[in-house]
């Protein structure tokens, strides 16, 4: 709360109606349990503790049974045609595990922050050893937060539990683990809206940002064999630097602007 609603409403509106709609509440104290117990149409599954976003996302897949998945955090939103989308490359391509789309940013209130935020250039399928390399070298996250992506069902149940060793890049150690065997495809559109505000899970981590994206590039750079450079690293960590301070910058002005809306 008081974004539950709105996500459930984007899920709900989806020109592709999803089988199953999941709910993992995270032993919130803020009425989400309370209201989740009213909604008809989801499977409620409700944690016995407060647990990580790893250990959450990972229950959230395991009671899931569909042929493709999408994780949404509580206080993003899809748009209206997202699934249908997404759903209709992966039954194009049965060899690629997961279809990104691009993002916008907005604010607690939902004021547009970054219109757009994902790859550029056409759709295009992009080989797995290329989106690799593309992950380690950004700095940052080049595919999107979890609810601009869908993935193959059997591939990411297959892959739990969900990386716990990564800190804010928890999602890439996922997204590695699943493009280690398979292709990405990449839409070119914008579909999803990733909320920033101080109260989320990504602002409360964004100073271990940095830090924790030299662990991944360490660690994909091991673990696939990319045979990063001395410069390619010194690149990929100055870029992790640089979005660190424009995370913070951007989290500041989304409490600007909210507060200069509400007088």
């Amino acid at each position: 709360m008081p974004f539950i609603r709105e996500a459930l409403s984007s899920v709900r509106n989806q020109s592709k109606q999803p089988t199953e709609i999941v709910v993992v509440e995270n032993k919130s104290n803020d009425g989400t349990a309370q209201f989740l117990r009213t909604q008809n149409d989801i499977r409620l599954v409700q944690q016995l503790s407060l647990e990580s976003a790893p250990r959450n996302w990972s229950r959230a897949v395991a009671e899931t049974t569909g042929d493709y998945v999408k994780v949404l955090c509580a206080d993003d939103v899809l748009d209206s045609v997202i699934l249908e989308r997404q759903v209709s490359v992966l039954e194009q391509h049965p060899d690629v595990a997961m279809v990104v789309s691009a993002r916008r940013v907005i604010t607690p209130n939902g004021r547009v922050l970054i219109p757009r935020l994902g790859l550029r250039g056409n759709s295009r399928r992009i080989k797995s050893s290329e989106a690799l390399r593309i992950m380690a070298l950004h700095g940052g996250n080049p595919f999107g937060e979890v609810g601009s992506v869908l993935f193959r069902g059997s591939v990411l149940r297959s892959c739990l539990p969900w990386p716990s060793n990564y800190g804010y890049t928890t999602d890439l150690a996922m997204y590695a683990l699943i493009l280690a065997s398979s292709d990405l495809y990449s839409l070119d559109e914008v579909h999803s809206s990733f909320r920033i505000g101080h109260d989320s899970w990504s602002h409360d981590v964004r100073r271990s940002q940095h830090s924790d994206q030299r662990l991944f590039i360490d660690a994909i750079d091991r673990r696939y064999n990319l045979n990063l450079s001395q410069a390619e690293r010194s690149v990929a960590l100055f870029r992790a630097r640089l979005r660190q301070a424009i995370r913070q910058v951007l989290s500041a002005l989304a409490r600007l602007f909210d507060r200069v809306s509400k007088k």
